[in-house]
């Protein structure tokens, strides 16, 4: 029996309520429902990767797991520590101290961050994509596919996130831009580097092992992607992200739950 099948899917759910609780709890920043001793940015990110690995764990197994997590780590923090030094993939930004200590340029945080959200987003893209939680191989075309719309999914995700990130302190764009002090550039380097992870991750897990899982199970990250979209349609620092919010990660979440629980016909 693999690890992944000994996998206990109450310890998925258990992070799952651990995910919702620390983006629900505390959208309000000083008035959480229980104190943490962790601010807000550090409690999103680490709660939200204890339910990526558990769920990625489950649904693919641990070895899998960490080839991926170590992919999306690798790749991430050499695009961010090139993108600091030289402003050349997002544009000119440095990091405050509010994430700890870094890795050259970048918070140890950070690359931990880019995997929670990247598996997620994954996860949705392969719904929409393939009909199942976790695709992957086939040709190159339909890996470059499959790359280019789990990218899109995710720098949706950053689209509404980067705004209210950069105006709390966690990192600083030192000429702005015109996307609520953003420059546009931010999003093609996103989309950069998160299709490189995808890439990367398409040619080297082609003999995944699919582990069987729940319907329930299968669609937790849409559900967290979803709940994500309407905290931030309720709660932002700019009014009209909220808009934003509902249509460029409410659509793919819609999508990937319509996927999920609609039974292919033939």
């Amino acid at each position: 029996m693999t690890f992944a099948r000994r996998f206990p899917g109450a310890f998925v759910w258990l992070t799952f309520a651990v995910a919702l609780y620390v983006n629900v709890a505390l959208l309000e920043p000083n008035a959480p429902l229980l104190p943490l001793p962790l601010s807000q940015s550090v409690a999103v990110t680490v709660g939200m990767l204890l339910f990526a690995v558990a769920h990625s764990i489950r649904l693919i197994g641990g070895r899998t797991t960490a080839i991926f997590f170590v992919i999306a780590a690798v790749v991430s923090w050499l695009f961010e520590q090139v993108g600091v030094a030289s402003g050349f993939v997002y544009g000119a930004y440095h990091y405050g101290d509010q994430l700890g200590a870094k890795l050259g340029h970048v918070p140890i945080l950070i690359p931990l961050a880019w995997f929670m959200m990247i598996y997620p987003s994954y996860v949705i893209a392969s719904l929409i994509f393939d009909g199942r939680p976790f695709a992957v191989g086939g040709g190159t075309a339909r890996i470059l596919w499959r790359a280019i719309l789990a990218g899109m999914v995710m720098t949706a995700w950053d689209i509404v996130i980067d705004p209210g990130m950069a105006a709390s302190g966690v990192w600083t764009w030192e000429h702005g831009g015109p996307y609520f002090g953003v420059p546009l550039r931010n999003f093609a380097g996103w989309m950069l580097t998160t299709v490189t992870v995808y890439i990367l991750w398409g040619v080297l897990a082609r003999r995944v092992e699919r582990i069987a899982s729940t319907t329930s199970l299968a669609i937790l990250p849409v559900i967290c992607y979803a709940v994500l979209t309407l905290r931030y349609a309720y709660y932002n620092e700019h009014g009209v992200l909220g808009v934003v919010a509902l249509f460029a990660m409410g659509f793919p979440a819609l999508a990937a739950f319509s996927r999920a629980v609609t039974p292919e016909r033939t």
